[in-house]
């Protein structure tokens, strides 16, 4: 829970990028915030950090209820295959605002218009340096990686229960040999091949590309018929994970009943 808690505060990025270096952009944003704003309220140097701190602190509170809702999404481009480098700058820029109205009471119990339009400057100014700073790792988007991965494993699963449904429309599977064939036999959209991929997103990635494939399709299953006197215990791999994929389910194809199921490895 701690962790979480340090993941929300200024702008619900920890979970997001690398937390070294999301760690050095909060501590720059709460410099920067006791220079600019505590210096326009004419605040000694103890008062700025103190309230610099207090108000962060205030928002990683108020974080730490949402960002368990809203950071298991992409801001750019869908979960199977979002734009990592759009999705930290929306991140960065949409919630730098709430940000600042939430932390604005720490500055002065009464904020006027001016003032509060200067405290969302302030948080706005700080995105591009914080950006920099977040994308410093070659792969710097972890968080967002994992939020893929988890879509593509889900909807790999719903990509076999259509090749169940066909399984059981013409008693056999479809006749192909490759995994682009394979989705244009059921009907699906060959935007889905990101789903036979591990996510992979590189500094200034906006999209997949699709270097680590994750599975093979069992080419001796192609217009595979049931068997309808075969054993219902024996199941074929159908598809398979890669060499060096721990955690990746096997799904296996039962060649009485035509339905597939899926096996995670331990």
């Amino acid at each position: 829970m701690s962790g979480l808690m340090a993941n929300a505060s200024m702008g619900f990025g920890l979970e997001r990028w690398v937390t070294s270096y999301w760690a050095i952009y909060v501590v720059l944003t709460v410099a920067v915030e006791a220079w600019l704003i505590g210096r326009r309220r004419n605040l000694p140097w103890v008062q700025r950090v103190v309230r610099a701190v207090g108000a962060n602190a205030l928002t990683m509170f108020f974080g730490a209820q949402l960002c368990s809702v809203f950071l298991h999404s992409s801001f750019a481009g869908p979960r199977l295959n979002p734009n990592p480098l759009l999705d930290s700058v929306v991140l960065l820029s949409i919630f730098a605002i709430p940000s600042a109205l939430i932390e604005a009471p720490f500055w002065g119990s009464k904020q006027k218009g001016r003032d509060l339009l200067y405290i969302v400057a302030v948080h706005l100014l700080v995105v591009p340096v914080g950006l920099a700073i977040v994308l410093i790792p070659p792969r710097p988007y972890p968080g967002l990686e994992a939020i893929s991965e988890g879509a593509r494993r889900f909807e790999l699963t719903r990509l076999m229960e259509r090749v169940e449904e066909y399984a059981h429309t013409h008693d056999a599977l479809p006749d192909t040999r490759s995994m682009e064939a394979l989705l244009d036999a059921i009907g699906e959209p060959r935007s889905k091949m990101v789903c036979f991929y591990e996510p992979r997103y590189e500094r200034f990635a906006t999209k997949e590309n699709f270097s680590k494939l994750t599975f093979r399709l069992n080419p001796d299953l192609a217009g595979y018929r049931l068997l309808p006197n075969s054993d219902g215990d024996k199941l074929i791999p159908i598809l398979v994970p890669i060499a060096g994929q721990k955690f990746a389910p096997t799904y296996l194809f039962n060649p009485l009943t035509g339905d597939i199921n899926r096996s995670v490895r331990r």
